[in-house]
C-alpha cells in the first residue's frame, strides 16, 4: 500500500503502454508533496472518487511557495494530459521563471473535414478502407 501513494492511474489498467514521463512526474510529484508536506497524498484511485480529498499543501505548510505548490498539483493531476510532458518543463515551473504557466495538452475535437485534408494517415486509412470494401465487395459476389 505504500507504494500506491507515488502511483498514477494510468498504471492500474495493468497495461504499462500507457505509461511516460507523465507517469514519473506524478510518482515525483506525490514525493515532493509527501516531502514537504510531511503527510502521503491520497492514492490517485480515492482522489478519483473524491478529488476533495487532496489538502492543499501551503494549508499544511505555509512555508511552500505559490509556485512550488502549483508545480506539485500540476504534477499530480489525475490526466496525464493534465501534467507536464517532460521534466524539464516541470523544473522550469518549480525553479524557472515565476510567471511561467503550464497550459495542458488537450486534443482538438474531431471534425469530419479532416478526414479529407491531405496526410499520410489519411491517404493510408482511404487505401486501407477502399481495399476493404473491395473484398467485401468480391466476398459478397462470389
Amino acid at each position: 500500500q505504500t507504494t500506491a501513494i507515488y502511483t498514477a492511474l494510468e498504471q492500474y489498467g495493468g497495461d504499462s503502454g500507457h505509461t511516460d514521463a507523465r507517469t514519473d512526474i506524478y510518482a515525483f510529484s506525490a514525493t515532493l508533496y509527501h516531502l514537504l508536506t510531511n503527510q502521503s497524498p491520497p492514492v490517485a484511485r480515492e482522489r478519483f472518487l473524491a478529488p476533495e480529498s487532496l489538502a492543499s499543501m501551503r494549508q499544511i505548510n505555509p512555508a511552500i511557495s505559490q509556485r512550488t505548490e502549483r508545480a506539485i498539483l500540476t504534477g499530480l493531476n489525475l490526466h496525464p494530459n493534465d501534467r507536464p510532458e517532460s521534466i524539464e518543463t516541470f523544473k522550469q515551473m518549480l525553479f524557472g521563471n515565476e510567471n511561467y504557466s503550464f497550459v495542458p495538452s488537450v486534443p482538438r475535437p474531431f471534425k469530419l473535414r479532416d478526414i479529407f485534408r491531405p496526410s499520410i494517415e489519411n491517404v493510408l486509412v482511404w487505401i486501407c478502407s477502399s481495399l476493404m470494401l473491395i473484398s467485401l465487395l468480391v466476398s459478397v459476389l462470389m
